[in-house]
């Protein structure tokens, strides 16, 4: 099944024409942690990911949430797309994670859980903030921390099985259109509440015994350079 949700990616990427970008494909060696990923520092939950299989797999303990902290210089901003596998129920995916300051900021972020009552994707705004750095002080980026400002929620029949490609489209600076397995599940008139640079989180929101996992964590954007270079040339012409 993964394989072949590979095609679907590289197709999607393919077409959308962005200038930057990366891909995550966790092709390490088993038991290891992958570069370019960061803990928040977040204790409370005990649990944790490793690689297993090529996939970034939850392995022990409770929820645990990670930032892709390696990219200073190319962090996604505005017109981006997002894309990613997410294995059985359990996880949570964050996106454009923003800093008001050192230790505060806002998110969006996509799960599949049943934290409203009921199984089903959530699509969320967040404010997050980190923890007392005195207490906690290898706390960072605790995007996972905080108070819900905006939810929409999309039922489904229970917890899901198996891998499910996702993909995230945030190129309009006024919607969000999030598709499973190529199924539009939401698609949000939604304002952008920055035009900075954001990281890309992800994690599992429960205790006991789960198996969420991650692959093919992907993002591409526009080259800001390249558009401004195109819009000039356009220019000419008109």
């Amino acid at each position: 099944m993964r394989g072949i949700l590979v095609v679907v990616l590289i197709g999607a990427a393919a077409t959308a024409s962005f200038g930057l970008g990366y891909d995550d494909l966790f092709e390490h060696p088993d038991g290891t942690f992958p570069p370019k990923w960061t803990w928040t520092g977040d204790p409370r939950g005990g649990g944790s990911f490793l690689v297993y299989d090529g996939a970034f797999t939850h392995v022990s303990g409770g929820y645990v949430h990670y930032f892709r902290s390696d990219n200073t210089d190319r962090r996604p901003g505005l017109g981006a797309y997002y894309s990613f596998l997410a294995k059985d129920a359990h996880w949570i995916y964050a996106w454009r994670i923003t800093t008001s300051n050192p230790m505060a900021g806002r998110c969006l972020w996509l799960a599949h859980d049943d934290l409203w009552g009921s199984w089903g994707y959530t699509f969320a705004e967040f404010s997050w903030q980190t923890l007392d750095p005195v207490q906690y002080p290898d706390g960072q980026h605790m995007w996972h921390n905080g108070t819900v400002l905006r939810v929409v929620h999309c039922p489904t029949d229970g917890p899901l099985e198996g891998w499910h490609y996702v993909s995230i489209d945030d190129e309009s600076e006024v919607r969000v259109i999030i598709s499973v397995d190529s199924e539009v599940i939401f698609n949000e008139p939604y304002e952008y509440y920055s035009v900075g640079e954001g990281f890309q989180g992800i994690g599992c929101l429960a205790e006991g015994e789960m198996t969420p996992a991650f692959d093919q964590v992907s993002a591409n954007w526009p080259d800001p350079v390249e558009s401004g270079s195109w819009g000039s040339i356009k220019a000419l012409y008109r």
